[in-house]
């Protein structure tokens, strides 16, 4: 009962008071017996979290000093360029680590930047650029200090969620900030956010406490905000709604980002490739594996506009003696040249930079053979592509010695060897084709086209094939057993052509099947692949025949659905009155852009019972709601489809009228509107009528003068000529009777 005292006063049982947890007193009477427990507690955690932050430093303390080296002088450059355009006048070392998986700096005192070792090579400048912009913020910001602080802040109060709140929120801020200066200081926001997502996609995350920040941050959660706040994503607060539609976004954003991103990788190419390297000197990094008897290793370095890279397996004997445990040099020869190793291997793993010391007597010698333009870039690749003088002998002999350094590597790294060329020659002899040049020999070798293959189609029945329609139908794996099929389908006299068609197409017997159960039989190779390019299936036509259309064609089906007329399309148009449609009228109706909208207006305006015919002829003559209700406000009220048709082909517009009730004409029908148009009757021209004493002209009256060419020149020449005081009437008898006879 000891543990209810607590609750109890020293007053009797009818005076007691009632117990409050608002009550002070209530809380020092609790916390007063239980102290030692309760710092015993807060200790004990103090303590593991100590632990947690000590680690981390002395971590952090091992980072600067195991697995790591300098960079390649090219980054040293750059860095220290950086450095001094954002005023930071302390050293700060650049290196490469084993230990690491994204770029991070460490150290407070004598601050290092680390870079994962290869992950330097494998990015561009500008990226480079922008981590390190990065990292000299943090060290302008002092974040490192501030942030060993915060950790001991953390340790003493790790009990209480708020200062875990807030400690979250400040070290998202100072990346923020972080974010701002970098983009300050290289001037490219778009380009800073693909570099956080290009960095992201090539490292694992590590998180580092104390004085130790990686340039993605703590995880994902906090990339994706700071992504948001550079492409200034404001993100919806309001509705749950929103707030996935906005996520959506970010996420494509980053997902388009990471797509847009380059690939810095080099890759030879169907037709080889030549990269021309950064530096006199043939350097770069290597990371290793082995495994067993294999010794598996990635090379890396840069060049002028990119970087290259290389993955291979090799035998132990190729080197000599591997180091373990301490740094050490080793090498591999071969006849291109030899390349120099030094670092160290830790169980399994090893990594560390490499050069290529060139064999330039190899070059010399190749350039003998006919092969020009091998410098040391092309007898590095050489080297690594394993190319030995055998291989260059059998090739000249082939008849391929005049070629290019380039052409070489290309032949080497795709395994071209003299067998492939010579049969590749007598195949295109069989075919009663040319040659195959460097270009074709790579290619075919790539797709693996071999003699037995050609003979395989001839088989089939594909005659007067070239070596391209060979290839072409390696690359899309047209099969006899593939050809089989598509006569079981139905289809025994294919072409070369209509097969590679349908393989593209991905039609199948199990697709002409479901088209033969649906109703459509005896379909030709173009129907069927016009049917697969528009998605016409079994439930397609079972759609049609749902909507009233029982008896359509093939070629209606094909129509119906390229011209996406769907069941809301026809219950729209039922609505309006037009019930029973034929495929051919849904068509019609679809293909001039006539919907639901378009008819409504058009019955607004006064036109209730519009037939199939008038409202193709009003869309057809872009007729409108909106014309039928401007000629309705120049008085024509009762217009029939024809007569608005016949004022739309006229031109005729409210505008018109109005000029024409302007100049006189009272009461119009609109058959004297659309004559006065033809005619070119126009206040303009009624007007030096006017000024010749000629007022108050009829409609057929200013017509006439206009179909006869009695102009007012033509009456004021011949008032001078002495025929006055005659009507308007007379002067057109005296145009008709006399003509230009008249001088």
């Amino acid at each position: 009962m000891r543990q209810c005292k607590w609750f109890k006063t020293k007053s009797s049982r009818a005076t007691q008071r009632p117990v409050s947890l608002l009550d002070a007193k209530t809380w020092q009477d609790y916390f007063t017996p239980h102290l030692p427990l309760i710092v015993l507690v807060w200790f004990v955690g103090m303590s593991v979290f100590l632990l947690r932050l000590l680690g981390s430093l002395a971590y952090i303390s091992y980072l600067k000093k195991h697995l790591n080296f300098p960079v390649e002088s090219y980054w040293e450059e750059l860095f220290a360029d950086l450095r001094q355009r954002a005023g930071v006048r302390r050293g700060i070392e650049l290196l490469e680590s084993a230990l690491v998986r994204s770029p991070v700096m460490v150290g407070y005192l004598k601050p290092v930047v680390l870079f994962p070792v290869g992950m330097i090579n494998r990015l561009d400048p500008n990226e480079v650029e922008a981590i390190l912009a990065h990292e000299l913020a943090h060290i302008l910001h002092h974040d490192h200090l501030l942030n060993l602080l915060q950790g001991i802040v953390e340790t003493l109060f790790y009990f209480n969620p708020a200062v875990w709140w807030l400690s979250g929120k400040i070290r998202h801020e100072r990346e923020i900030a972080a974010d701002d200066a970098a983009i300050r200081l290289t001037g490219d926001s778009v380009g800073y956010a693909k570099t956080l997502v290009a960095v992201q996609e090539l490292a694992f995350e590590r998180a580092i406490r104390g004085a130790a920040f990686a340039f993605t941050g703590d995880g994902k959660g906090q990339l994706f905000h700071r992504i948001q706040h550079i492409l200034h994503i404001k993100s919806p607060k309001n509705f749950n709604m929103e707030k996935m539609v906005g996520t959506l976004a970010v996420v494509l954003i980053l997902l388009g980002l990471g797509y847009s991103q380059s690939n810095h990788s080099f890759s030879f190419g169907e037709n080889g490739g030549q990269v021309k390297f950064i530096g006199k000197d043939v350097t770069g990094v290597w990371q290793g594996t082995l495994n067993g008897d294999e010794v598996c290793l990635t090379i890396s370095r840069r060049y002028e506009n990119g970087s290259w890279s290389n993955t291979d397996c090799y035998k132990k004997t190729d080197f000599t003696t591997l180091p373990t445990g301490t740094d050490g040099e080793f090498s591999m020869a071969q006849a291109a040249g030899k390349a120099v190793f030094t670092g160290k291997f830790e169980g399994e793993e090893g990594y560390g930079k490499f050069r290529f010391e060139p064999d330039r007597s190899f070059a010399e010698w190749l350039g003998q053979q006919g092969i020009a333009d091998v410098d040391d870039d092309v007898l590095y690749q050489l080297f690594f592509a394993k190319t030995t003088k055998a291989y260059v002998t059998t090739l000249v002999q082939s008849g391929y010695g005049k070629v290019s350094g380039e052409d070489l590597v290309a032949l080497s790294i795709h395994n071209v060897t003299l067998e492939k060329i010579n049969s590749y020659n007598q195949l295109a002899k069989k075919l009663g084709d040319r040659k195959p040049d460097i270009e074709d020999v790579v290619a075919l070798s790539i797709h693996e086209v071999t003699p037995e293959y050609a003979q395989q189609l001839e088989s089939i029945g594909f005659k007067g094939l070239k070596m391209d329609d060979v290839m072409a139908y390696k690359i899309h794996e047209i099969t006899p057993e593939f050809v089989k099929y598509c006569h079981e389908m139905g289809f025994p006299n294919l072409s070369a052509e209509d097969v590679l068609s349908f393989k593209i197409h991905d039609i199948t017997t199990e697709y002409l099947a479901d088209l033969k159960k649906a109703g459509l039989n005896k379909l030709s190779a173009d129907e069927v692949l016009a049917m697969k390019i528009h998605e016409v299936t079994p439930e397609t036509v079972d759609k049609f025949k749902r909507m009233g259309f029982d008896n359509i064609s093939q070629e209606e089906i094909l129509s119906l659905q390229i011209h996406d007329i769907e069941p809301e399309f026809l219950a729209e148009m039922d609505k309006l009155g037009f019930k029973d449609l034929s495929a051919d009228e849904a068509m019609s109706l679809k293909i001039h852009g006539i919907d639901a909208d378009f008819i409504q207006k058009l019955k607004d305006a006064g036109f209730e019972n519009l037939s199939m015919d008038e409202v193709m002829s009003c869309k057809i003559h872009q007729i409108d709601g909106g014309y039928v209700a401007e000629l309705k406000k120049a008085g024509f009220t009762d217009l029939s489809v024809d007569e608005v048709m016949n004022c739309k082909v006229h031109d005729i517009d409210a505008a018109y009228v109005a000029e024409l009730k302007k100049a006189g004409f009272k009461d119009l029908s609109i058959d004297e509107v659309v004559s006065c148009k033809i005619h070119n009757v126009s206040p303009a021209n009624l007007k030096g009528f006017e000024q010749l004493g000629f007022k108050n002209i009829g409609v057929e009256e200013a017509i006439n003068l206009h179909i006869h060419e009695v102009t007012p020149a033509f009456i004021k020449k011949m008032q001078e000529k002495g025929f006055k005081d005659m009507d308007l009437e007379e002067y057109i008898h005296l145009k008709i009777q006399y003509g230009n006879k008249l001088k």
